[in-house]
């Protein structure tokens, strides 16, 4: 089923992508607000403003859901985290802040949408599967993002290349959601 579904695959490849970025930041965010004097109190605030835009994007989902599709969700939460993982090039403790606040909404309105997507496009009885597969592409996103977060990669480059690969799958995604004209095939 997964093979035969492109939908499916592209979330996979945006799950990987996403939860592989995220945990690069999450590595680096640490160390980069103690060497910019910012300190644990800075790290703190970063952690508060990604969980803020995680539950503002939530509670948008919640707002639009009736107006906006689940496809153009998915698009623009994508090119949200885009955006705040790009901003997280800059060496400074402000665009850090609000890379994570960009990053959080994307998080917030993507989980909503694109699990509400999943659900609605496989039939019921593969829906463990499923889920089962999206979970194992999140844990090896998250698991290799450390181990690139680790690396000796500087910031100026990492960041903008996982906010360009980011952009790329934001843009594949409305190009398939044009495309495919991507209605649920199971509504049950």
């Amino acid at each position: 089923m997964l093979r035969s579904q492109s939908v499916l695959l592209a979330l996979l490849a945006l799950t990987f992508t996403l939860n592989l970025s995220l945990n690069v930041v999450n590595v680096r965010a640490p160390v980069f607000m103690t060497t910019s004097g910012a300190g644990a109190g800075g790290y703190a605030l970063f952690e508060a403003f990604v969980s803020g835009g995680a539950l503002a994007g939530i509670l948008l989902v919640g707002l639009i859901s009736r107006r906006v599709s689940l496809d153009a969700q998915v698009g623009v939460a994508v090119a949200l985290l885009a955006l705040g993982v790009a901003a997280l090039a800059l060496p400074l403790p402000a665009a850090w802040f609000a890379g994570a606040a960009l990053a959080g909404l994307g998080l917030g309105i993507g989980d909503v949408a694109a699990i509400t997507r999943v659900q609605l496009l496989v039939p019921g009885h593969l829906r463990g599967r499923v889920a089962g597969a999206m979970i194992s592409v999140t844990a090896l996103g998250l698991s290799l993002g450390a181990v690139l977060g680790g690396t000796a990669l500087s910031g100026a480059a990492l960041m903008p290349t996982l906010g360009a690969v980011l952009a790329l799958l934001a843009l594949g995604w409305a190009l398939l959601a044009r495309r495919a004209s991507m209605k649920p095939s199971f509504a049950t």
